[in-house]
């Protein structure tokens, strides 16, 4: 295995970090650390793979993602900037996004999946679910609304269309449409510099809960698109906030799990990654619990059964997991000697 430009950046990180050695260090930081967290179990909260942040009342992911399974789509849209994107109404009255396999992004749909699978070992409650789905082309040409930019023409010359029987279909990602977001041009040097502010060792911590709630997700944020690869996260409003929550939703990640990944762009993910020294207390333990089989089958399975190819191939995964062993050697060179206070500055509340 290749050193990681984190490990020959700073040789004093060590590979006993890495792995299972990862999992025990964090396992018995946080077990002794357990005191310190309010954590006091609400009997009518969601288990936390099913946490969605922008769900409605009394939704669930689960539920979300039976919908985005099952319902009719009745409606079609085209949006997006540099990728084939289709707005789609459901039949129960909920919004989601189309991403097909289609030019210039063919990997893009299975990119998308997989973030989710990552996400949800993780326990990120801010990266909407997303299934795949198949639409034939019959179907989305009779429900396709014309206008402005969105034009069939263009459209069905950007599908990669699949053919069963002599039907055309188009494969790819249904994801769940999240209403009321905004802007936050997190392209913009100056308004990243104010947004990051709080993330290191040592800085004032805001007082307002919303604020710290905010930059726990942008940490979240920076882990996420490090495991990933995600290296276009600031670019073309990819990075947009709940305009009454103000939580971050984090979305779009079809340029993620590039491989063989250039240097020059995993060096701009582990740069951005190294911006925060503050994580969100259950993050970091869904890390050191993570299981390594059990994701890498996940991520190596058909996104369509036996009908379709996998979502990753191995040299993907491979990568994953060598970023995930990075990732475990920056996190515990935080956490080793560091005050809890300070690392988990961001929780809601911390006792001494």
């Amino acid at each position: 295995m290749r050193p990681s430009p984190l490990q020959r950046r700073n040789p004093a990180i060590a590979l006993g970090f890495f792995g299972r050695a990862f999992a025990r260090l964090c396992g018995a930081l946080l077990g002794a650390w357990a005191t310190w967290v309010h954590a006091e179990a609400d009997p009518e909260a969601a288990p936390a793979p099913d946490r969605y942040a922008f769900a409605a009342p009394g939704q669930t992911r689960g539920a979300l993602e039976q919908s985005l399974r099952e319902d009719e789509l009745l409606r079609f849209r085209a949006g997006g900037n540099t990728s084939l994107m289709l707005e789609v109404l459901l039949e129960g009255g909920g919004k989601a996004a189309f991403k097909p396999f289609a030019q210039p992004r063919t990997s893009g749909f299975e990119a998308e999946l997989a973030a989710v699978l990552i996400a949800q070992a993780l326990e990120l409650e801010t990266v909407p679910p997303a299934v795949a789905r198949r639409v034939e082309r019959d179907a989305l040409k009779d429900r396709f609304v014309r206008g402005g930019k969105s034009r069939w023409s263009s459209t069905e010359s950007a599908i990669k269309w699949q053919t069963e029987e002599n039907a055309p279909f188009a494969v790819g990602t249904l994801i769940h449409w999240v209403d009321g977001l905004e802007d936050w041009a997190l392209e913009r040097p100056e308004v990243r510099q104010a947004a990051f502010e709080g993330l290191r060792l040592g800085e004032p911590v805001p007082e307002d809960p919303a604020a710290r709630q905010r930059l726990r997700d942008v940490s979240d944020m920076l882990v996420f698109d490090y495991l990933i690869a995600n290296w276009d996260r600031f670019s073309g409003g990819n990075t947009k906030l709940h305009s009454t929550s103000q939580r971050l939703c984090i979305r779009d990640h079809d340029v993620a799990f590039g491989t063989p990944l250039p240097e020059r762009l995993h060096e701009r993910v582990l740069s951005r990654l190294l911006l925060t020294e503050r994580f969100s207390l259950n993050t970091v333990r869904a890390l050191a619990n993570l299981d390594e089989n059990a994701l890498r089958a996940s991520l190596s399975q058909s996104y369509f059964g036996a009908g379709g190819g996998p979502l990753l191939n191995e040299t993907q995964i491979d990568d994953v997991f060598e970023r995930f062993r990075t990732l475990g050697s920056y996190i515990a060179s935080v956490i080793d000697g560091a005050d809890p206070h300070d690392v988990f500055a961001l929780e809601e509340s911390l006792t001494p």
